[in-house]
């Protein structure tokens, strides 16, 4: 990263000849455009003329799988995240007065956006959900410690967009006696664009009840990331206290969830009580969009607010 970082600083006089070729394979590009897209790809002309051949065409290029696991990477390693954040900070404060102002945030997104094949969002959208709750002194600018709150609730939304689809309140068969019922939880979106799986004690898809309390309500909670395909949480278990933690949380174990079909409204999901044992069996989870029980209506009050779309 470090050498990556120190090539993309090199003068302008580096890349003449890199500039030179790239306009002799596509004319219709000036030489500010090659200079940037040779920016963006750290110097590498290959990479760059892929760029250069989607900006030639018109069209956005299809996401890259690896991509997803990219941007896992950076949001589950602090470093990597740390220099990267650096990096595109640099790149796009094109004034260098230390700061990113909207028209800079506008191109970084839009930037970022083409280049993993992804729809950029509306500059509402944009500003509305990711700028302002960023620029915390309200300057109408980004610092660069505000930026990385902004980069990383940007990144969580582009790469969540699909997986979103598992946000809301399913079902499955509380085991082989139909007469048992069913059990319920959630899948929920902070502010912050994460995701979270949540239920009551009891209704982990092949987990089991930890003891607790007859008194209180104890509930079970974790935050989903990506990896291979899946969305993934490490479970907790506790008491959700007045400021919405968990208090006393001790860990349950390992939920995954991935989508079953293409309507949306069936999710595979598999348990591990820790990370040495094999994980169970498939548990098909079914949309609930049926009437509100009480255990669904108290699972709710546990939840902070969905952030709209």
């Amino acid at each position: 990263m470090a050498a990556a970082v120190a090539k993309v600083q090199e003068p302008e006089e580096a890349w003449s000849e890199r500039i030179g070729r790239l306009q002799e394979r596509f004319p219709e590009a000036n030489q500010a455009q090659i200079l940037e897209v040779l920016r963006s790809n750290f110097g590498h002309a290959g990479h760059a003329a892929a760029d250069l051949r989607v900006l030639e065409s018109g069209k956005m290029q299809e996401a890259d799988p690896d991509d997803s696991e990219w941007v896992s990477m950076l949001l589950s390693n602090p470093n990597v995240f740390k220099e990267t954040c650096k990096d595109r900070f640099q790149k796009f404060d094109s004034n260098r007065n230390g700061y990113l102002d909207w028209p800079e945030v506008v191109s970084l997104t839009a930037s970022l956006s083409k280049k993993l094949g992804l729809e950029a969002p509306t500059e509402k959208c944009l500003r509305s959900f990711f700028f302002d709750t960023s620029d915390e002194n309200k300057d109408g600018k980004l610092s660069e410690k505000e930026f990385t709150k902004f980069f990383e609730s940007f990144l969580r939304y582009s790469f969540f967009m699909e997986h979103r689809r598992l946000v809301g309140n399913w079902r499955f068969q509380a085991g082989s006696d139909p007469t048992l019922g069913c059990c319920e939880f959630r899948v929920v979106q902070t502010k912050d664009w994460r995701m979270q799986f949540r239920c009551l004690s009891g209704n982990v898809p092949g987990g089991m009840s930890l003891p607790g309390s007859t008194t209180e309500l104890f509930e079970v909670a974790g935050t989903l990331e990506l990896f291979e395909g899946w969305l993934q949480a490490d479970l907790k278990q506790g008491v959700r206290n007045a400021d919405r933690k968990l208090s006393d949380s001790e860990p349950c174990g390992t939920i995954r969830l991935q989508l079953g079909d293409d309507t949306g409204d069936t999710i595979r999901c598999n348990f591990r009580s820790n990370p040495k044992t094999r994980w169970g069996k498939d548990i098909s989870c079914h949309r609930d969009i049926g009437v509100v029980s009480p255990s669904r209506r108290r699972s709710g009050l546990c939840s902070r607010p969905e952030t709209p779309l």
